[in-house]
């Protein structure tokens, strides 16, 4: 886990983002939802990406092994929604 990788703990990851220690432990043990603008102030002050947080993705090389991300992109793909990647060659 990133904030025990960085030697963070909850109430330290609470006081960088606005929340309580305890949401810290809702959010990580997934019986909470964090809101967007949460979920980036998290991502900052664990010096990771919202795709970490959210995906468990550290690479960008890493989305074509997620099975979310599949999904999501073969659901654009019927609907003929190009990615943004696509759009450029």
């Amino acid at each position: 886990m990133q904030r025990q990788e960085l030697g963070l703990s909850q109430l330290d990851v609470a006081e960088l983002v606005g929340i309580s220690p305890s949401f810290v432990g809702h959010i990580e043990r997934g019986e909470k939802k964090a809101s967007v603008a949460t979920i980036v102030r998290l991502a900052c002050a664990l010096d990771t990406t919202t795709d970490y947080l959210l995906l468990g993705i550290k690479h960008t090389c890493e989305m074509e092994q997620c099975q979310l991300y599949n999904d999501i992109d073969g659901l654009l793909k019927s609907y003929g929604i190009a990615r943004p990647e696509d759009e450029f060659f």
